[in-house]
């Protein structure tokens, strides 16, 4: 069990991994990562995180496909997801909604934003520890 909010990212880029790691572990959260799409299945069904986030382009599963795939798990189909994606493309954000990402936000994004994200929807979602 943890006490503080786990936050899975899946995304391959090392920097942005790293730059919302350092601010969501200075904002409480705790933080786990996966750098592919097979990756963020397996650490979602296995730490069972209170949030993820995703990103839509990545080499081999990409996020549409993880999205699709955490909804058809008992152990991840209600956990809050929030896409990242330099895709502004109104198709995608419109597609990884309607799988089930509660927010979509463009890249490069603002962390403060994130941050006020990830706190509303924890907030609101069922069983949250931060309720």
């Amino acid at each position: 069990m943890h006490n503080s909010p786990r936050i899975l990212i899946v995304d391959d880029e090392p920097g942005i991994v790293q730059s919302l790691s350092i601010r969501l572990r200075s904002n409480g959260f705790d933080v786990i990562s996966a750098d592919n799409g097979d990756s963020g299945i397996a650490l979602a069904k296995s730490e069972s995180p209170d949030l993820i986030l995703l990103d839509l382009r990545m080499p081999g599963m990409d996020g549409f496909d993880v999205l699709r795939m955490l909804k058809e798990f008992d152990a991840t189909h209600d956990t809050p997801v929030i896409t990242l994606s330099a895709n502004v493309v109104e198709k995608s954000r419109v597609e990884a909604l309607a799988l089930g990402s509660r927010c979509f936000i463009e890249k490069p994004f603002d962390g403060s934003k994130v941050i006020s994200k990830i706190k509303s929807l924890l907030a609101l979602s069922p069983g949250s520890s931060s309720a």
